[in-house]
């Protein structure tokens, strides 16, 4: 069952990730991620394929 309560701080939530502008920040971020490891990944063997979306990444060992 859902409260007013919850429904408000999902809202505040939201507002919050649109005031300080986190998706744009997380996708910033992630090139910058994906960057390094490309990096790793040139440097090092046993790394194999890199992935990435905002700042969500993996690296294939």
């Amino acid at each position: 069952m859902v409260s007013q309560l919850h429904v408000l701080s999902a809202f505040r939530n939201i507002q919050v990730i649109e005031v300080q502008n986190l998706i744009e920040n997380a996708r910033l971020m992630g090139e910058e991620m994906l960057k390094g490891f490309r990096w790793i990944q040139q440097e090092q063997e046993i790394v194999g394929e890199v992935w990435g979306l905002g700042l969500l990444g993996a690296i294939e060992l």
